[in-house]
């Protein structure tokens, strides 16, 4: 809570510091490090605060919070084109915003409540290196941070140079053109990221893989949206384009925040050397076991048989050795039986609903692991 108050108000501060700016290099330093150097220090903290305090309804909760900026975006933009179409200069905008920020701030730590004393913490936080170590070493993490990069690439350039783009194409002003690039992209943000964390919240524990398939359907879309905003002849169409992109970033962006959030620290023994069964029961370890396979023998004895050819009665007779290898031949057999008693121990600890509906909320999860069989 602290965290957020103090880059809150540094935040704004710094924006008022920029509506004194004595020139480029100074309003470039302002706008571009002092401004968003806070700004990291907030989300963070913001979205941790949010996902302690909303276990079941969590994506719910941080899609509130990201249409809370949609919402604050918009309205900067709105008022930023108020400014500028009544004759004043850009510093009046940039002081506006800084004094609105800073009060909300100071409001926000005078309000607000912390994580409180029985919300449970870790004791023991992981050193930076170790976090870092962890997120590069996960392929997911970095297609997911990947993909976040791109999308706030794209989207920082939409509305720096869509405004401008909009206006020298069709003529219009850059408070008519500002107003309706921020307008119908930000609402369609907003009524997306509404409704996809209400519907995450609901479909995720049927589906698991929800949060995957809504995200990367979001990201192919917007692409072609986006060439269709550069490329539409009318101003409707680059209208229709702003509230589609919208749409698919909302979609995206309510699993964006979630996505790791949920992740909770996993407790590992230090070697796995019982293969993760102690007395018969799982320990929340991979399960391990090594098999011995006896080569098919040959049978040196006399078998009748029949000679399918002369459909004769006929003797077999092998001479020598010829065992063959069926070690490639059983892994899979190994495998598929392994799986099946699996399930038998889960329908036995969960129901046979288990297996059709998924795991909910304080059920075993893990291979193997936490069926207590």
């Amino acid at each position: 809570r602290t965290v957020i108050a103090v880059a809150a108000v540094a935040w704004s501060a710094m924006t008022l510091c920029a509506a004194f700016a004595g020139g480029f290099w100074s309003l470039l330093l302002l706008a571009s490090f002092a401004i968003t150097a806070p700004q990291t220090l907030y989300s963070p903290s913001a979205n941790a605060l949010i996902a302690v305090h909303h276990r079941g309804s969590r994506t719910t909760a941080l899609s509130l919070h990201q249409a809370a900026f949609y919402a604050g975006w918009f309205a900067s933009g709105a008022l930023v084109a108020l400014v500028l179409s009544t004759g004043r200069s850009w510093r009046t905008a940039y002081a506006a915003m800084g004094l609105v920020g800073i009060v909300l701030g100071v409001a926000f730590f005078a309000f607000s409540r912390g994580t409180g004393k029985s919300e449970p913490i870790l004791t023991e936080k992981p050193a930076v290196a170790d976090s870092l170590r962890a997120f590069f070493r996960c392929p997911s993490a970095l297609l997911a941070g990947g993909a976040y990069v791109a999308l706030v690439f794209v989207a920082c350039g939409y509305c720096a140079w869509g405004p401008k783009f909009v206006a020298l194409k069709f003529g219009l002003t850059p408070a008519a053109a500002g107003t309706g690039v921020m307008f119908w992209h930000y609402a369609a943000s907003l009524a997306a990221i509404l409704v996809a964390g209400v519907a995450t919240d609901r479909l995720v524990r049927r589906w698991p893989r929800f949060r995957l398939a809504l995200q990367s359907a979001a990201l192919l879309l917007s692409s072609p949206v986006l060439a269709l905003f550069g490329f539409s002849p009318t101003l409707a169409g680059v209208w229709a384009a702003a509230a589609v992109f919208g749409l698919m970033r909302g979609l995206f962006e309510a699993n964006a925040f979630d996505r790791l959030s949920g992740a909770r620290k996993e407790v590992r023994t230090r070697t796995n050397n019982n293969g993760g069964i102690n007395g018969g029961i799982s320990n929340g370890m991979p399960v391990v076991f090594n098999l011995a396979v006896k080569p098919t023998p040959s049978i040196s004895k006399v078998q009748e048989t029949i000679d399918m050819l002369g459909g004769e009665n006929a003797e077999l007779k092998i001479i020598g050795r010829h065992d063959p290898a069926i070690v490639r031949r059983i892994c899979p057999v190994v495998t598929a039986m392994t799986a099946i008693v699996l399930c038998d121990m889960l329908a036995l600890a969960y129901g046979t609903n288990w297996l059709a509906t998924g795991c909910d909320s304080g059920s075993a999860t893990g291979s193997g692991s936490g069926t207590g069989n």
